[in-house]
């Protein structure tokens, strides 16, 4: 036992009525809509930006590093972003009722350290996919179409 109690999160409530019928029963109240949108452009843009400039720096070597360190950062920035907006931000300017963020930010950590498990884990499927194409098309023409694809990438 090493002391830790589950923990039961409050219900976020921005609706002022109950749902009336099973299709609304199903749809994500406005904030978490809201947040998950925001949260996954803003991972997203960050995802390949960082995987861009990770590429120019390695001169398109070490695509474990690219991959996972992309990811990670961009994994982070969205599992807070959402967390953060869903149940605190956007409640407390709607006049919901906002998490405390000590409770978010453990779902958030909760959610980071998932999704840092599976990009991390997806790493040998990333090698074995890239592996496969390359044979397929070749190594010349694999490299070929990676620089036209990256022109700026150093050779």
């Amino acid at each position: 036992d090493i002391g830790l109690e589950p923990q039961r999160l409050p219900p976020v409530r921005l609706r002022s009525r109950r749902p009336t019928g099973p299709i609304e029963e199903w749809v994500a109240p406005p904030a978490v809509d809201l947040g998950a949108q925001i949260g996954a452009v803003l991972g997203q843009w960050l995802d390949a930006q960082l995987f861009t400039w990770l590429r120019r720096k390695t001169g398109g070597r070490l695509l474990w590093l690219r991959s996972q360190g992309s990811t990670i950062v961009s994994q982070f920035v969205d599992s807070y972003v959402v967390i953060g907006l869903a149940f605190v931000g956007l409640p407390l300017l709607t006049g919901g009722a906002p998490w405390k963020v000590s409770d978010a930010l453990f779902v958030a950590t909760t959610n980071y350290v998932y999704k840092f498990a599976i990009a991390v884990g997806t790493t040998p499927v990333l090698y074995f996919v890239h592996g496969a194409v390359s044979s397929w098309l070749g190594r010349d023409l694999a490299h070929r179409l990676a620089l036209e694809a990256h022109p700026r990438d150093p050779e």
